[in-house]
């Protein structure tokens, strides 16, 4: 038994630990003003303990993964830095010493095909930028990307095999248990008008840059919790506290995904959940289809209950759901009138800039308070959803530039000069993870995505089809949700430079040696 196996729940209590405290330290405001002299003796220690335990530190690698808004570089930096892209770069750093000096423990990889593309795609981004317009941008943004890539060959160095990918779960469910009480005191705080640190008010982002990308982190956990639940049917020796454990974190999980309003996030849940009931129905474990189905069932019922009986979201969630069928989001309004309101709430309006003509004008739920106050009428109408209309002309024009340049792209965050900004001044990017691939490194860039993908997907396939170890089998369908859990909130996003899908991409490798 391997040393993350061996030490695992220690390892998870470590993690729940450390999470709590820096996202505390993040919502007081402490990583706003870090001095450089802080951040140097800090990062110093963590590399000696890298160098004397390298695994305790990937395990804090591993658990502040979704820290994304949480930027700990000195205030003298303009760059942001994520805890776990200083964990990852001292780890890397660290495990290269220890090798020079022959010092025992990881050893170097036998490069796969995954390994060779995730090299390819660094080195065709590079050469991209010989060709694009905005080098500045597409520099910093290639950078990043390299150090994603880093982070990808970080995990794959620890993660070598079956008992490693499942010996993380704990971790990553454990973060995320953290994360989702965080973002379920955000809407608390909100709702009781105490500083809530939400982007949108009313929408926990919790740790993440906005809601829907706290959203989709949160489906890739529910696929976890899924290959979970199926590995502890065969085998009742886990911890004790396990299904009452998984219950309570699932149900965390599923009222947090609830509060977030992220339609995209919502869909993939849905299709995550359709893909782990069919795999136990094609492989006619039938008892286990029957009790896992009324298990999920029941977990999203009582979120649901949770979310209406203590009130926790002021958004309209069966309106919200609607609009995803008839295009139409519900906004609330505010008019100057006298005795009763300045239009028809059976109206729908194109753009807030029509209220003008009717003395009204597009409010944000916390202001209703205030011009109820005032004496103004608060009422709700609908509007066409402008993100249907936007995500068309988006996808239009992308596919116009990518028809321009076809195989390299215009380069690393290219979208925001090439598409503009939305009515909010924001920029826009493609919506869409394959789009914002070609656009950014061409056909060639997208043609290695989805090889990397596919082939976790034709591997896992195999494994369901030829094994007969419930571990291998539990990866197997961790990786088929996983994928699905990116790919699917992603046909409407474009959250490719997130923590999670590195690490997943790094976890889900070892089925080739399986």
């Amino acid at each position: 038994m391997n040393a993350l196996v061996a030490h695992k729940r220690i390892l998870t209590i470590l993690n729940v630990l450390v999470v709590s405290a820096l996202i505390f330290l993040y919502h007081i405001g402490l990583f706003g003003d870090i001095s450089l002299a802080v951040f140097t003796g800090v990062s110093i220690g963590l590399f000696v303990l890298a160098l004397y335990n390298p695994l305790v530190v990937f395990a804090l690698f591993v658990g502040v993964i979704p820290l994304e808004i949480v930027n700990i570089a000195p205030d003298t930096v303009e760059i942001a830095l994520r805890p776990y892209q200083l964990l990852g770069i001292i780890i890397f750093g660290a495990v290269i010493i220890r090798k020079v000096f022959g010092v025992s423990g990881q050893e170097f990889l036998t490069l796969g095909i995954i390994d060779k593309l995730m090299i390819v795609l660094t080195l065709l981004s590079f050469v991209g930028l010989f060709w694009v317009t905005n080098v500045d941008v597409a520099l910093k943004q290639t950078i990043i990307l390299t150090s994603f890539v880093i982070l990808y060959f970080v995990t794959r160095l620890f993660v070598r095999s079956k008992e490693d990918v499942l010996s993380l779960f704990p971790i990553i469910i454990s973060s995320a248990t953290v994360v989702g009480l965080y973002a379920i005191i955000q809407n608390i705080l909100y709702k009781n008008g105490l500083e809530h640190m939400e982007v949108m008010p009313g929408r926990p982002n919790a740790t993440f840059v906005e809601a829907d990308w706290l959203g989709m982190y949160l489906v890739f956990i529910i696929a976890i919790i899924l290959a979970y639940l199926y590995y502890n049917a065969y085998h009742k020796h886990l911890w004790k506290f396990f299904d009452g454990a998984l219950i309570g974190v699932t149900i965390i999980a599923f009222v947090t995904l609830v509060l977030t309003v992220a339609r995209s996030a919502w869909l993939g849940t849905a299709v995550v959940i359709v893909v782990y009931v069919l795999i136990l129905f094609l492989q006619k474990k039938y008892k286990l289809f029957a009790r896992h189905s009324l298990w999920i069932a029941s977990m999203g019922v009582s979120s649901i209950l949770i979310v209406w009986m203590f009130g926790l979201t002021s958004f309209e969630l069966g309106n919200r759901l609607q609009s995803t069928n008839n295009g139409l989001q519900e906004i609330t309004i505010s008019c100057q009138c006298s005795g009763q309101t300045c239009l028809s709430t059976t109206l729908v309006i194109d753009n807030v800039d029509e209220l003008e003509q009717y003395n009204c004008r597009h409010i944000n739920l916390e202001e209703i308070d205030g011009e109820v106050a005032l004496g103004n009428i608060v009422t709700k109408i609908h509007r066409t959803d402008p993100n249907i209309a936007v995500r068309a002309q988006v996808y239009k024009k992308t596919i116009s530039y990518i028809k321009q340049k076809p195989f390299l792209g215009y380069g690393w965050g290219s979208s925001a000069g090439l598409l503009g900004e939305d009515e909010s001044g924001t920029p826009l990017n493609t919506s869409n993870i394959f789009l914002e691939i070609a656009l950014s490194v061409g056909l060639i860039g997208l043609g290695i995505f989805i090889v990397m993908f596919g082939s976790m997907v034709v591997y896992s396939i195999k494994m369901l089809r030829t094994s007969n170890s419930m571990m291998i089998k539990s990866v197997a369908i961790f990786t088929i949700l996983g994928v699905v859990a990116i790919i699917v909130p992603n046909l409407f996003n474009a959250g490719l430079f997130l923590g999670f899908v590195w690490v997943f991409l790094g976890m889900v490798d070892v089925l080739r040696k399986m």
